[in-house]
């Protein structure tokens, strides 16, 4: 079973993915999905094919090669194929994951909070919140490493922020904003074999809390779960 759940991976996408207003009696279900786009066809994770008779949103699905989309279900037009209305659309930004290094401090670690994390179509894809400069212009970076004792044993993952100053704690309250948004690290240079199901562990740096009180401290958060190749 290809998860690690924080939060389930379709309600952290409802959470995040800013939608379009409702429209006419057409649709006969919505859905929310993570997937590539081959052939100009989504194919989801969840190995549904979806062709896009209509489009509400901007974008073109054919520059993205990975995408968080919502949609109503039109029509189903084979087993698992269907025509929809493409009503929002994301490319998370693919990363390719790193071996953890020998020196951690080469990695900045900066707080940034996992609200959901889950294994599919090949990635492990994470829900991520942080804070930033208002109105800054400057796009922080994400990083995750591996490492393994052996391709069997435990499979530790670890998300790091480079966030360049602009964190909780460093700037005044006044002068932050909130973020969130989807990464998607894909798998196939991990070398778990092929059948092989491992446990995993994923750990990042988030603030510690009181209540709904963020302070500045920071600690190690962790989630465990497993993976199958």
């Amino acid at each position: 079973m290809k998860t690690l759940h924080i939060l389930p991976a379709a309600a952290a996408v409802l959470s995040l993915l800013v939608l379009s207003c409702n429209k006419d009696n057409t649709l006969v279900y919505g859905a929310t999905e993570m997937g590539v786009v081959r052939g100009g066809l989504i194919i989801a994770d969840s190995g549904n094919i979806y062709r896009v008779a209509e489009q509400e949103c901007a974008g073109q699905i054919d520059t993205m090669s990975r995408i968080l989309f919502y949609c109503d279900i039109l029509s189903q037009t084979g087993d698992n194929s269907y025509d929809i209305r493409l009503r929002g659309i994301t490319e998370p930004p693919v990363i390719d994951p790193v071996p953890a290094p020998e020196d951690p401090v080469s990695l900045t670690d900066d707080p940034a909070r996992v609200v959901s994390a889950w294994f599919g179509g090949g990635y492990f894809n994470l829900g991520v919140y942080w804070f930033s400069a208002t109105s800054s212009a400057k796009k922080h970076d994400f990083a995750l490493s591996w490492s393994q004792s052996s391709p069997t044993d435990t499979l530790r993952l670890r998300l790091y922020h480079e966030g360049y100053g602009e964190n909780y704690g460093v700037l005044p309250q006044g002068s932050l904003q909130s973020n969130s948004g989807y990464l998607c690290f894909p798998m196939s240079d991990i070398p778990v074999p092929s059948g092989q199901t491992v446990p995993v562990l994923l750990t990042w740096t988030w603030h510690t809390t009181t209540y709904d009180t963020i302070l500045e401290e920071t600690r190690t958060y962790s989630e465990e779960g497993s993976y199958t190749r």
